[in-house]
């Protein structure tokens, strides 16, 4: 892949502060776009439990999800009977997670073009799969609207249910997420399911079912399937460098982790960490180096 010399990525943070990264590599295309995560104060690449469990793995995810090679079946918990309920309950758990969105705000007035960017969310840790991908059909909240972060995905699609079948989850939505739409929207659409599922450890490509029939292809487009969608065929709309620690919104105390994905020259990914934004006083800046480059995705931190 061709990688230009240097491009800025910029992170909205809650308390003022900004955190840049840029790459260094040959002088050509502009990939990516600036990407962080929600308001989880979690430092770690895997989603964290709020609690004294350990977070929650790909097996345990297995386990509440149904394994099958056919058609999808809903990973819902049981309901209760409200007649035998006990009056008393445990606190719910939950785990910090990225939801990931549409971004282009590298340089708008360049007509940078639209690159997936990561929010984040604490939800339940009961069904942690579930209920990311339901997150994610939530929409952006307020602070990732303002920064510019849009859903591709259509109003009132549903998780109908989440199959795991190895390292592929197959994850059957509603009609309304098959809703005709542009070239980028749809390639949009479908990588922020595939981003989303595969956060977690153990999963590496995705599925789609629309109202229990297996798609391939998949959406008016006709994307070819396969064996599963992962991060890697998302080319078309995946940044050369993707923050998924700290998100928009995040209140950041210090030490201050920054975590996240890139495809740089020789793996080398710089920052800056700001006041006041892109713009401001500089406080911190430096450079890290992933465990991949070279046309290849490696993890930073």
């Amino acid at each position: 892949m061709r990688i230009r010399r240097s491009f800025a990525l910029a992170a909205a943070l809650l308390l003022g502060a900004g955190v840049i990264a840029t790459a260094c590599g040959s002088d050509d295309d502009v990939d990516g776009g600036p990407a962080t995560a929600t308001g989880a104060t979690s430092t770690t690449g895997a989603p964290t439990t709020n609690d004294t469990t350990e977070p929650t793995t790909a097996t345990s995810i297995a386990a509440e999800t149904a394994t099958t090679t056919g058609t999808p079946t809903s990973s819902a918990p049981p309901t209760t009977n409200d007649a035998t309920a006990t009056s008393t309950s445990e606190p719910v758990r939950t785990t910090d997670v990225n939801v990931y969105w549409g971004w282009s705000v590298v340089n708008p007035a360049a007509g940078s073009p639209e690159r997936i960017g990561a929010g984040g969310r604490s939800i339940a840790a009961d069904v942690p799969l579930r209920n990311a991908v339901e997150a994610l059909l939530a929409g952006p909240n307020t602070i990732e609207r303002d920064i510019g972060m849009v859903s591709s995905i259509p109003s009132g699609t549903q998780v109908l249910g989440i199959a795991v079948d190895g390292d592929t989850a197959t994850v059957d939505l509603s009609a309304d997420f098959a809703e005709p739409g542009g070239t980028l929207d749809e390639a949009m659409r479908l990588a922020q399911i595939v981003f989303t599922v595969t956060q977690f450890d153990g999963f590496e490509r995705v599925k789609f079912a629309v109202d229990g029939e297996l798609q391939d292809p998949v959406l008016s487009h006709g994307v070819q399937v396969g064996e599963g969608l992962s991060r890697d065929d998302m080319i078309e709309v995946r940044p050369l460098i993707l923050v998924e620690r700290p998100v928009p919104g995040a209140e950041v105390t210090h030490p201050l982790v920054i975590r996240g994905e890139s495809n740089t020259f020789e793996a080398t990914v710089r920052y800056a960490v700001t006041a006041g934004g892109g713009d401001g006083v500089v406080i911190d800046e430096g450079f890290t180096t992933a465990t991949a480059g070279m046309g290849t995705w490696g993890d930073f931190e």
